[in-house]
């Protein structure tokens, strides 16, 4: 089974992601160490993460060589940079809180990286994996922090992102939640896309400016969504 098979399945088997993680070629033996000692749905949620994730890295760009064969480059996941041009003065006072949320997680996460790094060997299997899922996550929220940030100095508009109550969701909740969330988020980005097309193929300003309405209203829905999901998988 390939991994675009496992993923699209209604049914995705423990055991089965076990083995898609362990044949890639980024297989982390610490994270699969402790992936491997139980099956439960906060495991399969953090695996499907991994496979998704590759999924991602591993895009293909073909270039054409001398001998006009495609050969493929690896591509890289890009990493959420700082940004120093961005001042807190250039945002509202609504926006402060999380432009220096975003600027203490980046501190957090590189601590975090020097910590693992200064991991004994004998500490690395039972301490490694949790910082690295720190990192990651803090690398997650940073990313939409800057997606809410970067919206307003595009538009000069704050969104204002929902706080969704967690913390008496079973971890079986919480699967849910996330499976819906991602479900939303591909139905917006399709009629995010639809839009743009549409946008692209006409001529009449007045459905320009329509058009242009839907798709900032779209952009803005989108953004919530995916910073809800963010949340949702801090709590997993």
């Amino acid at each position: 089974m390939t991994i675009d098979t496992w993923l699209s399945s209604n049914n995705q088997d423990y055991k089965i992601a076990l083995q898609l993680y362990e044949a890639l070629p980024t297989c982390n033996r610490h994270f699969l160490k402790a992936m491997q000692k139980a099956d439960t749905p906060q495991n399969l949620i953090k695996l499907r993460y991994q496979l998704e994730k590759y999924k991602k890295l591993e895009v293909p760009k073909a270039t054409i060589s001398k001998k006009n064969k495609p050969t493929l480059i690896r591509t890289t996941e890009p990493k959420p940079s700082f940004k120093p041009r961005v001042l807190i003065t250039d945002l509202p006072l609504e926006l402060h809180a999380t432009y220096i949320e975003q600027k203490n997680n980046f501190a957090k996460a590189c601590s975090l990286k020097m910590q693992l790094n200064a991991l004994e060997e004998h500490e690395i299997e039972h301490k490694a994996l949790g910082v690295i899922l720190k990192i990651e996550s803090l690398f997650k929220a940073i990313n939409e922090a800057w997606k809410i940030i970067d919206y307003y100095l595009e538009h000069k508009e704050v969104i204002q992102v929902p706080k969704t109550t967690l913390e008496n969701l079973t971890p079986i909740e919480l699967l849910k939640k996330q499976n819906s969330l991602r479900s939303s988020i591909t139905r917006q980005k399709t009629r995010k896309e639809k839009l743009l097309a549409e946008l692209k193929n006409t001529s009449l300003r007045t459905q320009k400016l329509k058009l242009e309405t839907k798709i900032e209203k779209a952009t803005k829905k989108l953004i919530n969504l995916e910073s809800t999901l963010s949340f949702v998988l801090e709590k997993i």
